[in-house]
């Protein structure tokens, strides 16, 4: 699974055309694509805050330097970081298919959830980062990619070219833009409940 998963990946950032054309032409179910692609990717960032906060930050563990504590913030923090990514690229797909659809064009989900689950894997690889939690935030840099990754599978996803793959790719865009904000806050909300008394989510 994980050489198909790295094969693909490879193959997206170096011949994103050729790429997409194939997974427009045979999307993957959903509950496959979670699995196969989704979980392993989203777990990055997890994994990556979960050992930077634990084991790796001078500064963070000179401050809290109980290793519970330090393992109970690592903990909520990836959590949160993949909870809200998970969440939002399903999400986000749900909600494209029916806009696309209100706006008189062939919405469809399956379609959607390829879309942004194979563009938003740069930003899940950027998670790398948060091994050393201060360089954390430069994985948002990631996001570039990822935008270019939309731009170019709306093209194939979507049929469309030009001006209209720039619009496509905008409204997609700002559909996982405002979602993402949503969910950041609704997720550390209730990880604020559950992990309460964390450095990092009070």
């Amino acid at each position: 699974m994980f050489r198909e998963l790295a094969l693909r990946l490879w193959a997206l950032l170096t011949a994103p055309g050729r790429e997409w054309e194939k997974i427009a032409a045979s999307p993957e179910e959903p509950c496959r694509l979670f699995v196969r692609w989704v979980l392993p990717l989203a777990s990055i960032p997890l994994i990556s805050a979960l050992i930077g906060f634990t084991l790796i930050a001078p500064a963070f563990i000179t401050l809290v330097p109980e290793f519970a504590i330090r393992l109970h913030n690592g903990l909520a923090y990836g959590l949160m970081l993949a909870l809200v990514s998970m969440l939002g690229v399903y999400v986000a797909a749900f909600a494209h298919s029916m806009t696309v659809q209100a706006l008189g064009g062939k919405g469809r989900y399956g379609l959607s959830l390829e879309l942004y689950a194979r563009s938003w894997a740069p930003v899940w690889l950027g998670g790398v980062l948060y091994l050393v939690p201060s360089l954390g935030g430069f994985s948002l840099v990631a996001s570039l990619v990822s935008l270019w990754l939309l731009f170019r599978g709306v093209q194939a996803v979507l049929g469309v070219k030009g001006r209209k793959a720039l619009e496509q790719t905008a409204l997609a865009a700002g559909i996982i833009f405002v979602l993402y904000l949503l969910l950041y806050l609704v997720v550390s909300a209730v990880l604020r409940e559950v992990f309460s008394g964390g450095v990092f989510l009070q």
